[in-house]
């Protein structure tokens, strides 16, 4: 039997990005953006 290890790689790229932020600045403006949020819109877009 072959064991789906998706699950336990959501659980652990979750982890190591769950404090992870991005940081952008448009004009004079600086915003943060949670990694996991960022991660989530590419794949949306793509």
């Amino acid at each position: 039997m072959i064991f789906d290890f998706r699950w336990v790689l959501f659980v652990a790229i979750t982890a190591l990005y769950w404090r992870s932020a991005m940081h952008y600045r448009i004009f004079r403006f600086r915003h943060r953006m949670p990694m996991l949020l960022a991660f989530l819109l590419v794949a949306l877009f793509i």
